[in-house]
């Protein structure tokens, strides 16, 4: 599990791998291997990471509110209106 922001997040909370992983209840090599990613999180840790650091789990993985609303909004539309718009997104990607 990539997660982009748990890094910059603790360091950012001025807090150590040990501090983070004993506020969480886990070892400070289990948030090295997490931040990593060499390590699959379950959702209860995860969530007990998010609540450590004060922000809402897909912080940890550095999506932005407007890309989870763009997410949702992609996932709410039809199986063939779905296509169309990665297309659209694939080809701004490409320009760049």
């Amino acid at each position: 599990m990539d997660m982009d922001n748990l890094k910059a997040l603790r360091k950012r909370r001025k807090l150590t791998q040990a501090q983070l992983a004993a506020r969480v209840g886990c070892t400070q090599g289990t948030v090295s291997r997490i931040e990593a990613g060499d390590l699959n999180v379950s959702l209860s840790l995860l969530k007990q990471i998010a609540d450590a650091l004060q922000v809402e789990p897909y912080e940890l993985f550095g999506l932005s509110a407007l890309q989870l609303r763009a997410l949702d909004a992609l996932r709410s539309l039809p199986a063939d209106r779905q296509a169309a718009a990665l297309m659209v997104l694939e080809s701004l990607s490409d320009r760049q």
